[in-house]
């Protein structure tokens, strides 16, 4: 089978697509490509992708509501983030939503099982389970990975937020105390963010050809972590990968993996 991986960018420069696209090729003997960001589009269909991207915006943090129209001025500010004018910080998008608009607009003959689509986008994403909670990959066809969900989703140091908390009767912003965790936790235009993000690329490609989700090992690239201190030590760790991964990545890589 001649595979094929599809690598699009973000709505911002946050990370090197040409590092992950050379990451990717000493691993896999894949046709690799680099396109630009998937929301981009002519003019005449922006209001088209305003609207949808407006729909998919999370409504009430603990339940699900799909039967909305939505505002003038939540469609009027995709449209501003699809021009480049605005950047889009501090909404919530229902993950699943994001990834089935994706699907549409991706040509119909490129869903192809041989196909991997992965989709980096800087907005921050969310799945439903007690409540809404922010993710930075949406595993399946296509793989989304949140640029701001490496940010926003796992947690910081438990003292960071003591921190914030013993700061905050005194209106003091919690920017002041972040250098006293520098290291600890990513944050925006943080230069390892592409490092990170090679992790998240290798757990979608691996989950297309196995249907597992993550990995229980916290030295494992594939770890699923729900704290900064141990995303960044799955996604620098050496070696890279647990020994089982190691092996299915190897028979991925040769054509010859048929399952556990």
């Amino acid at each position: 089978m001649n595979t094929h991986i599809y690598l699009y960018g973000p709505e911002s420069e946050t990370i090197d697509l040409r590092e992950i696209r050379e990451y990717l090729l000493e691993k896999f003997p894949f046709q690799i490509k680099i396109r630009d960001n998937i929301f981009s589009s002519s003019p005449e269909h922006t209001e088209f992708l305003a609207k949808e991207l407006a729909k998919c915006r999370v409504r009430d943090i603990c339940k699900k509501i799909s039967d909305f129209e939505p505002l003038y001025g939540e469609i009027e500010f995709e449209k501003r983030v699809l021009t480049g004018k605005s950047r889009v910080l501090g909404v919530l998008y229902d993950g699943l939503d994001l990834s089935a608009l994706i699907r549409k607009i991706i040509p119909t003959e490129e869903l192809h099982v041989s196909n991997l689509h992965l989709v980096f986008t800087d907005r921050l994403i969310a799945t439903l389970q007690d409540r809404y909670h922010a993710r930075i990959v949406i595993l399946g066809i296509p793989v989304v990975i949140s640029i701001t969900g490496m940010i926003e989703a796992p947690a910081k140091p438990k003292e960071y937020y003591i921190a914030k908390q013993k700061l905050a009767p005194f209106g003091i912003p919690p920017e002041t105390i972040k250098d006293q965790f520098k290291g600890r936790f990513i944050d925006y235009e943080d230069e390892r963010l592409t490092e990170i993000a090679k992790g998240y690329v290798m757990q979608g490609i691996v989950y297309h050809f196995t249907h597992e989700a993550f990995c229980e090992n916290k030295d494992c690239r594939l770890y699923n972590a729900h704290w900064q201190e141990d995303m960044i030590h799955a996604q620098t760790s050496d070696p890279e990968f647990c020994e089982r991964h190691k092996k299915i990545i190897e028979k991925i890589a040769t054509g010859r993996y048929e399952g556990n």
